[in-house]
């Protein structure tokens, strides 16, 4: 995996968590946080994974 995949992909991940903050700080549901937190733990989660299956030559 290129460096630039790597940097594009984090950039998308840190968009996708930045758009869920900023509709959560607007609507303070704590159970609309709780859902956002863990919606960014599994695409993060979903990311690292990708990452180190394209790193170790496993995908």
């Amino acid at each position: 995996m290129r460096i630039i995949d790597s940097l594009l992909a984090f950039l998308g991940l840190a968009g996708f968590a930045g758009f869920l903050a900023i509709i959560a700080v607007y609507v303070t549901e704590p159970v609309l946080i709780v859902i956002f937190v863990a919606c960014v733990a599994m695409t993060a989660f979903d990311f690292a994974q990708e990452i180190a299956k394209k790193r170790y030559g496993r995908g």
